[in-house]
């Protein structure tokens, strides 16, 4: 993977992450149980999913000494 596709990849995922963490207080605006629980639900796998990758990226980036 190159370096500029690396970081317009990064770039993307942290956008994702920002969405993820914005969905939080969305839900706490909704009146509604079940769209409540579902976006909690949504925002906390999106966080951690995105995280995931963007270590993983960052890891992969340390090995090849970028």
């Amino acid at each position: 993977m190159t370096n500029n596709n690396s970081e317009t990849n990064n770039g993307a995922l942290v956008a994702f992450l920002v969405v993820a963490i914005g969905l939080i207080p969305v839900s706490a605006v909704v009146s509604a149980e079940w769209l409540r629980i579902t976006l909690l639900v949504v925002a906390i796998l999106g966080i951690f999913t995105v995280s995931f990758f963007l270590l993983r990226n960052i890891k992969r980036r340390q090995a090849n000494g970028d």
